[in-house]
């Protein structure tokens, strides 16, 4: 046990001789290096001082998106959206009292021509009633033929061929002229005038249980239907025109004075669907609850199917503005203000902003050539030293 105690203290000594020796000879070493060395380390740690002073003073650059402008014509859109309706559509209703007799169906969707009969109202008894009215009214002619033969001789062949044109199933013929003062007050006293126009007004009011077409186009709802009973004002169905539509366009109030009657409007669906109109008319009231005025749109050419009641897009060409630059609204601050390069440094000007559009504006008095920031920036003051970026385009 002892000789081994004494082997281990042994070892021990030796390793910590060791490590001593190898420690001073590596410092003898080293200043020995340093010494022949000394020039090189330090043109070497100058070296690095100075590289390290440029990369600090590059880290602090201020890099800015700026761009030149240049004052262009610029072409102006007023764009909105609004649902295409029928530029004609009307309730058709009846004037008259009685039952529907249907000649196409009064359904949904159903189409039409121009002229064409939609339905009638019964009028049998209204018929019966003219046809013997006219009767009467032959009974009367014939009470004063003789008397007009006999007094009115010179006239007496007008009436009587008056008296044997009028069939009760068609129109009255037109009335003899009277030819002197005697024979017209002879003609009123008998009601022979007053009976005709009676049986005029009667002619006329049958034409109303007749109900035609007064364009082309379809049902766009019923509210009753064949055999039912109408009453004189009742709504029968509620038609639009073929092939004429138009749309409602909410414009800005401040985009109003630019859109002009006649101007030529791109229409688009959600689909990629597309359609050429042109503005028919605008209105001259603002909305309230919007601040808009409606602008309405009549389509000419259309390469997709247009429905009453779909949704389109529209684009209205307006007259393109002069001598102005169109700046990104995130560039702007304060409102109305920018920052211009002059000289590698910032330099704050005012806008004399005509325009604000979704994401730019349009900037008249701007001189071509002025460099302006194009980017919103922070800690940003007039007078800091900045450098623009080379890929400012982008």
């Amino acid at each position: 046990m002892k000789v081994r105690h004494i082997l281990v203290i042994v070892l021990t000594i030796g390793v910590v001789l060791a490590i001593v020796v190898a420690f001073m000879i590596g410092m003898k070493i080293g200043t020995n290096y340093g010494v022949e060395n000394a020039e090189q380390i330090r043109e070497d740690r100058e070296l690095a001082a100075k590289e390290g002073g440029e990369s600090a003073k590059d880290s602090s650059t201020y890099y800015v998106k700026a761009l030149p402008v240049t004052n262009v014509l610029k072409p102006i859109t007023a764009d909105g959206f609004g649902q295409v309706s029928s530029s004609s559509m009307i309730n058709i209703t009846s004037e008259v009292q009685g039952e529907i007799q249907a000649h196409i169906s009064l359904k949904k969707g159903t189409s039409f021509k121009e002229g064409q009969t939609l339905f009638t109202i019964k009028n049998n008894d209204v018929i019966m009633a003219l046809k013997a009215r006219k009767s009467n009214y032959l009974m009367l002619l014939t009470n004063i033929l003789p008397d007009l033969k006999l007094d009115y001789n010179d006239n007496f062949e007008a009436w009587l061929e008056f008296f044997n044109k009028i069939d009760v199933d068609k129109k009255l013929p037109l009335l003899p002229e009277t030819k002197t003062f005697k024979e017209k007050n002879f003609i009123v006293s008998k009601n022979v005038l007053t009976e005709y126009y009676n049986i005029q007004s009667d002619e006329e009011r049958l034409k109303k249980y007749v109900i035609s077409a007064p364009f082309t186009g379809s049902i766009l709802n019923a509210f009753t239907d064949d055999g039912a009973i109408t009453a004189p004002g009742s709504p029968v169905v509620s038609v639009i025109r073929e092939g004429s539509m138009e749309i409602e366009i909410p414009i800005a109030n401040d985009d109003i004075d630019r859109v002009v009657i006649g101007a030529k409007v791109a229409l688009s669906d959600e689909n990629g669907g597309s359609a050429i109109g042109k503005v028919v008319r605008k209105g001259t009231y603002v909305n309230a609850n919007t601040q808009t005025v409606p602008v309405f749109i009549e389509v000419t050419e259309a390469e997709m199917s247009i429905y009453n009641g779909m949704f389109l897009d529209a684009s209205i060409s307006c007259e393109g503005v002069e001598n102005i630059v169109e700046l990104p609204r995130k560039a702007l601050f304060n409102k109305n203000e920018v920052y211009t390069v002059v000289d590698g440094k910032l330099k704050p000007i005012s806008l004399n902003i005509k325009m604000f559009l979704e994401e730019t504006v349009l900037v008249k008095d701007l001189t071509d050539g002025t460099v302006i920031v194009m980017e919103p920036l922070i800690n940003a003051k007039e007078g800091l030293e900045v450098e623009v970026m080379k890929n400012s385009n982008n």
